[in-house]
């Protein structure tokens, strides 16, 4: 709540942000009476990545996969726990084969089953089309 009501401020000095969130960030070590304060910090520091000027991302360009993610994330985290894989790989291993999974059945559902049925031609579109118009 705090950086959206700085929202203007932290865009214009990103590099203060990170300078304060930085130090912030170090004092929280420094103390466990201080811990709390590691979130202000950590806000500072990525509001400082965030709006540091740099190249103009198309992150669509190979498909949106944001909803594979969010859907197929869960059961194939569940699946590789159930067959013990963190445990026998560990922690490193497991994220990067979890994390090759999910983006593996992210692009795959975006390119076999959603953006099939976002096209005008899609019977879902004309079904939905002529629902309404009842």
């Amino acid at each position: 709540i705090a950086l959206w009501q700085m929202w203007g401020t932290a865009k214009a000095k990103p590099l203060w942000f990170g300078l304060v969130g930085f130090l912030v960030t170090a004092l929280s070590f420094a103390h466990p009476w201080l811990e709390p304060l590691r979130a202000a910090g950590l806000t500072g520091l990525i509001a400082c990545i965030a709006f540091l000027p740099g190249p103009a991302l198309n992150a669509a360009r190979f498909g949106d996969i944001s909803y594979g993610v969010y859907i197929t994330h869960f059961p194939i985290l569940q699946a590789l726990v159930a067959l013990s894989v963190f445990a026998s790989l560990g922690y490193a291993a497991g994220f990067m084969l979890s994390a090759a999974l999910v983006i593996a059945a992210s692009y795959a559902l975006w390119h076999l089953v959603e953006r099939p049925a976002l096209r005008p031609s899609s019977h879902y579109r004309k079904v939905a089309e002529n629902t309404e118009q009842e």
